[in-house]
């Protein structure tokens, strides 16, 4: 089985003993392979609301200014089984 797993923190904080604990659970079970993404070191930009996806018909991105970084993102994410997201939670509510 293949999980990836998404950190949404730049910290290494409870999210990353969160994360962890679910690879160390997981792999009881049986040959995990882990893929890593680590936000925002993997992704250092926000999306700028380009669209040139939405006018182009283009979905798989080529337009998008950020691509470099997007494109290496989803082929981790099309390849998963399993995606496992994890973010710190501020005063009761999730991040940005």
């Amino acid at each position: 089985m293949k999980i990836c797993m998404i950190h949404g923190s730049g910290r290494k904080g409870n999210t990353d003993i969160t994360l962890e604990f679910i690879k160390q659970t997981m792999s009881e079970l049986g040959d995990v392979i882990y893929t890593n993404i680590y936000l925002p070191k993997d992704l250092p930009y926000f999306c700028t609301g380009y669209m040139a996806w939405l006018f182009t018909g283009d979905y798989a991105g080529e337009n998008c200014p950020h691509k470099k970084y997007t494109h290496l993102i989803l082929e981790k994410l099309l390849e998963a089984d399993a995606i496992v997201i994890g973010y710190p939670n501020y005063a009761l509510g999730e991040t940005g």
